[in-house]
């Protein structure tokens, strides 16, 4: 009995030997009640090990404020086998978890949430269990969605398309045979990828998927076009699914039973790695010309998933996922900030001997937007009390400094690695050295400003340049080469004036070194600069009182300037100069409510000058902005202004002139980000108004727009104009600022000159008219005839009938809109990179071309830019297609005719090289304009053969014109 007994024990011990670890979990995410409430469930589970709660938020603590290295997780966790992330339900949106398989990084589970947390345990633990099962699934069927296209898709579908797709994936996870590559589309896949700190390459029985949806016959309907892709290239099924969004959740049944049950069907391909790194060359240079950077970080990662070791893709990976960074006032932007580091110090442990910057000029750029997008959130928040966002704004600007100053240390030592900044003064300082200091900390300091502490950022940029004068010193003791007693642009005061005036003048207050450096030094410049450095500090402190503390100021510095180089106002142009630019206008401008030019005004007084001619007084109140006193000598010289009306039509600098004054005197569009430093009245004062009247009294409304700043609160600017029978008819927006909405109004032109506005009201979307004062023709599309009006952007139509004055409008897509025509009943829209039409109603929809399908059906799917929609009657229409040369400043030029009668579209004629171009038509005869070299030709071009007869040479054009 006691040998069979220990024979029993034995095995058992044996079998307990061999058996295989259990999987272990790690939870993840939040709502911590719903962690607790599942950790609990999960807890009785005999065929798993959860790892410790305490454990995981010790080391994701630790992580988030001081780890440099993600891969360290994996070495503190060697035999996690899954991770599950919980996010909660927010902004109507329901909570969700996805589990993964930390070995291979394939979601195995995606469910959804809603209601009490702690409701929802029972569903994610039975989801944990069907990802255990998947584990064990030896031969399972492997997806990676490579790439998501929108053809012509109404972008108010854009919403319901990212949630037919989330339902997709989730709709093949429900296959116990289906597991899912996580390549970052989605909300938390890159978590994946901080705590595995890994890439994986696509199984050779994994597939690639491309999901095309495609506008149908209305904007409402969307078709789906699926293909699947093996890793080498070769297409192994297409399915098809029309209006997919007017039952999703049979369409999805019916096309993930038809995708896995086709694959299933199949024989096994063995892979071809040959192939697939073809594919991932095809895939990348789709990446390169995909504007949207969704869909090319989708591209990218793609062929990474096929050529993990590719150094070019690799890195590109890097720069596509530097956009994930804009999360404005939210703590995620520290966790993908987080996410990027991890993968730099990646590449660079995988490929130490590369010549590329680790840190490249896209990354960097975005990690400088997380302290200006905090800033601006932050400045928001307290203009609204929003006390408890202002809590957190702050401490998330505090965590960013901190992420800022670890990776300070890290972009100035890649930046060195560029033979450019690598300096080494043993052998004194050279005129490049210094030239190439100064751009080392203009890129480091003001290109990619990597701080959010403002004093610091002043600081430590005038202690780096004060070691580059200490060497400029040194080398001038040496060898003679500083002469001038005044050096221009000698700090950055654009920089420091605009984003840091208090944090600046705190430092010169407290500064011990910098200032009587420069005062006690050899320069022959430093004693004029400190005194101008100690009166822009005296401007500083000054500022906030009443009355003008600029103008004693300057007096008491020009002074000061006279007593130290006695003919420095000999020939004043250079200090005219110096004083109408540089931090002497932006300190008049922000900092003391004067006009800019203020300092050269005072100069002028300190000098005891006469008045100015008339055409320096119009230059001086256009850049003091309008301002009453400056504008009170232009008054007395009124008689002299209706003299100007010859003038005005032909010389360039009059008519520049009256034009910046018409700017500095209208109310600034809301999102015109033009010229920061202009103040706008929001009101005329009688000063102003006086001025504009004496301006108008000779001059006609198409020369000036100032008869319609009188009239109007905001300016009409035009946006398109086309002939009308012997009138011409004018598409105006009238823009204004914010909260006033823009609209849009139709007027028209007699041959007489005269001009009136038509009765038709137009029904454009607010968001649709431009906002903003410069005519800008390209944004919009007009056409006429005796029964409609069409007018276009690149996402809504508007079709007025003459008869009625009734308008009715339709939404479409055309990115980069480049023309609209109407021809037998249809309406045409071309874009840069889509052609489509459709009937009046906005129904029966076509698309001719479409750089987002994955069928090449000519060569205009694959590539050019379209412009110059013309047509030619009988059906037919030209455009013009451009083609990118490397290496050129022109482009390949190509025109193409689309025949309605067969619905083809051909390459007619290929243009010379070298020109630019412009194709448009009179009475259905195309004409096409060239200009070479300041010299313009008209062609026509003959519809039969389709060759050019030089018809007109206007005379030459003055230089600098362009088509």
């Amino acid at each position: 009995m006691k040998q069979r007994l220990a024979t029993i024990l034995l095995l058992l011990t044996a079998a307990t030997a061999t058996a295989a670890p259990l999987p272990r979990l790690a939870l993840l995410g939040e709502p911590p009640e719903l962690l607790d409430a599942l950790t609990a469930e999960l807890s009785d589970r005999t065929n798993l090990e959860l790892l410790a709660r305490a454990e995981i938020d010790l080391v994701l603590r630790e992580h988030a404020v001081a780890a440099d290295n993600v891969g360290q997780l994996l070495k503190l966790f060697p035999h996690t086998d899954m991770f599950a992330l919980l996010t909660q339900a927010w902004n109507k949106k329901s909570g969700r978890m996805v589990v993964f398989n930390a070995r291979n990084s394939f979601r195995l589970a995606d469910v959804a949430w809603t209601g009490e947390a702690t409701a929802a345990t029972a569903d994610l633990a039975q989801a944990i269990d069907s990802a255990l099962r998947k584990m064990r699934n030896r031969t399972p069927v492997c997806f990676s969605i490579a790439a998501m296209r929108r053809v012509a898709i109404d972008i108010r579908q854009h919403s319901a398309l990212d949630d037919w797709s989330v339902r997709f994936e989730r709709g093949l996870l429900a296959r116990p045979e289906v597991q899912l590559l996580e390549r970052e589309r989605l909300g938390m896949v890159s978590e994946e990828r901080t705590l595995t700190n890994q890439a994986f390459a696509l199984a050779a029985s994994g597939r690639l998927l491309t999901l095309e949806y495609e506008t149908g016959d209305s904007a409402a309907v969307i078709n789906l076009k699926l293909l699947c892709h093996d890793p080498g290239g070769r297409e192994c099924l297409r399915l098809l699914s029309r209006d997919i969004l007017k039952n999703p959740e049979e369409t999805i049944t019916r096309l993930v039973n038809e995708l896995v049950d086709g694959l299933l069907a199949m024989p096994a391909i063995a892979p071809v790695a040959a192939q697939a790194q073809e594919e991932a060359k095809k895939l990348y240079q789709t990446y390169q010309n995909t504007g949207h950077p969704k869909e090319a970080l989708q591209k990218i990662q793609a062929a990474v998933a096929l050529a993990p070791d590719n150094e070019t893709y690799r890195y590109a990976e890097i720069s596509a996922s530097s956009f994930k960074l804009f999360c404005p006032g939210k703590p995620e932007c520290l966790l993908e900030a987080r996410k990027l580091l991890a993968m730099i110090h990646a590449f660079q442990a995988d490929f130490p001997g590369t010549t590329l910057p680790y840190f490249s000029a896209s990354v960097l750029r975005d990690f400088a937007d997380l302290s200006t997008a905090n800033a601006h959130c932050l400045s928001e928040a307290l203009a609204r009390n929003e006390d408890e966002k202002v809590i957190l704004l702050t401490q998330l600007s505090k965590d960013i400094e901190a992420l800022y100053a670890e990776i300070r240390p890290q972009v100035r030592q890649d930046m060195r690695r560029h033979p450019q900044y690598a300096f080494d003064f043993t052998d004194g300082l050279s005129a490049r050295d210094a030239k190439n200091f100064r751009h080392y900390l203009h890129e480091f300091y003001f290109m990619r400003r990597l701080y959010d502490d403002l004093e610091a950022w002043v600081r430590d940029y005038l202690s780096d340049y004060q070691l580059l004068l200490q060497q400029m010193e040194r080398e001038n003791l040496r060898r003679p080469y500083l002469h001038l007693k005044y050096q221009e642009m000698f700090l950055p005061y654009d920089q420091f004036l605009r984003h840091a005036p208090v944090e600046f003048r705190r430092f010169l207050e407290r500064d011990q070194t910098f200032l009587d450096y420069l005062e006690s030094s050899s320069l022959p410049f430093g004693r004029v600069n400190a005194l101008e450095l100690r009166t822009v500090l005296k401007l500083l402190k000054n500022s906030w009182r009443h009355g003008d503390q600029m103008t004693p100021a300057l007096m008491s510095f020009f002074a000061e300037l006279e007593a130290l180089w006695p003919d420095c106002f000999t020939g004043d142009t250079v200090w005219k100069r110096i004083l109408s630019r540089g931090c002497y206008a932006i300190l008049a401008e922000q900092h003391c409510n004067l006009p800019r030019n203020h300092a050269v005004i005072c100069l002028d007084r300190y000098l005891e000058r006469p008045e100015l001619p008339l055409e320096d007084l119009l230059v001086q109140v256009s850049q003091g902005n309008g301002n009453d006193d400056a504008i009170e000598p232009l008054l007395r010289q009124t008689p002299s202004l209706h003299a100007w009306k010859s003038r005005y039509l032909t010389e360039c600098k009059i008519t520049k002139a009256l034009r910046d004054l018409s700017d500095a005197l209208w109310e600034k569009p809301f999102f015109d980000q033009s010229n920061q430093r202009k103040r706008y009245v929001h009101r005329l004062t009688p000063k102003q108004r006086e001025l504009l009247l004496a301006i108008n009294r000779p001059l006609s409304l198409e020369f000036g727009r100032f008869e319609d700043a009188l009239e109007n609160d905001s300016p009409l600017v035009c946006c398109h104009a086309c002939q009308d029978g012997d009138n011409v008819l004018l598409f105006l927006g009238q823009a204004g600022a914010y909260p006033k909405k823009p609209k849009a109004v139709l007027a028209s032109v007699a041959p007489d000159g005269s001009m009136q506005k038509l009765p038709y009201a137009v029904p454009f979307d607010a968001r649709a008219v431009f906002y903003g004062e410069a005519d800008w023709y390209d944004g919009y599309g007009l056409f006429c005839d005796q029964h409609l009006v069409v007018l276009a952007n690149h996402w809504e139509v508007v079709v007025i009938e003459r008869a009625n004055g009734q308008g009715r409008t339709f939404r479409h897509e055309a990115k980069q809109f480049a023309g609209l025509t109407v021809q037998d009943d249809r309406i045409y829209i071309l874009g840069n990179y889509l052609f489509q039409s459709m009937d009046s109603n906005g129904e029966k929809r076509k698309i001719h071309f479409s750089q987002q399908r994955a069928d090449k059906l000519n060569d205009l799917d694959r590539g050019g830019r379209a412009h110059d929609l013309t047509a030619i009657g009988n059906g037919r229409l030209l455009f013009r297609v451009a083609h990118d040369l490397s290496e050129s400043a022109y482009d390949k030029e190509e025109i193409w005719l689309y025949d309605a009668g067969d619905d083809s579209l051909r390459r007619v004629l290929e243009l010379p090289p070298g020109r630019r171009y412009a194709l448009s038509s009179m009475r259905d005869a195309p004409f096409l304009v060239e200009a070479h070299k300041n010299r313009y030709l008209v062609h026509r071009l003959d519809p039969q053969d389709w060759q050019l007869h030089a018809v007109a040479q206007p005379p030459p054009a003055d230089k600098g014109l362009w088509v």
